[in-house]
């Protein structure tokens, strides 16, 4: 009896050792969508992060907690904090933007909470010359349902769709009949 008590406590303490030390989760930013802008453009942008300790308010500087940069010729106009893994980011592109690729940087500095986190090539700037090609594939679904959606919090709702846009022809897909065709893409009646 005296064993089983013992052998019961060693399986309780390594128990709570195991609840009280989980598997680090690596902290990322997952999207930053819509991911394609152009000059001249001003535009909300949510981004999901995992494991990231976004934090809304202010220090006694009036420096927010959690800041966003996405390098030159992007200007951050308002950041909302909408929980700890997701913001809405309000941004206006420049004209002067020069096209390509751009990282998504978050910083979170408030308490003991120091982190910053990239999304490298999060964003790409398109040359607002070149034509785009657009593609919106369905997400095949059973069934949505208003419930799915939650209007306080769209960047948690269920992804229905997805947009591709392509602005270089050599990384666009093959348009199935050519381009010419009215029937590229399968559509619905």
């Amino acid at each position: 009896m005296m064993i089983a008590n013992w052998l019961n406590r060693v399986l309780v303490l390594a128990g709570l050792v195991c609840l009280m030390s989980p598997a680090a989760i690596a902290q990322e930013i997952l999207t930053a969508l819509p991911g394609f802008l152009v000059p001249r453009q001003i535009t909300e942008i949510v981004i999901r992060g995992e494991a990231t300790n976004f934090t809304a308010g202010s220090d006694a500087q009036n420096l927010p907690f959690t800041s966003v940069s996405m390098g030159n010729s992007i200007t951050i106009l308002d950041v909302i904090v909408v929980n700890n893994t997701s913001l809405r980011v309000t941004i206006r592109v420049e004209q002067n933007a020069a096209a390509g690729f751009r990282d998504v940087s978050v910083t979170t500095v408030a308490g003991l909470i120091n982190e910053q986190v990239v999304l490298i090539d999060g964003i790409e700037i398109l040359d607002d010359n070149q034509p785009l090609m657009v593609i919106v594939n369905p997400v095949p679904v059973k069934s949505l349902l208003a419930s799915d959606f939650d209007p306080n919090n769209l960047a948690g709702s269920p992804i229905i769709f997805t947009v591709h846009i392509f602005h270089d022809d050599s990384n666009a897909p093959e348009i199935p009949g050519g381009s010419d065709s009215s029937e590229t893409f399968p559509h619905f009646r």
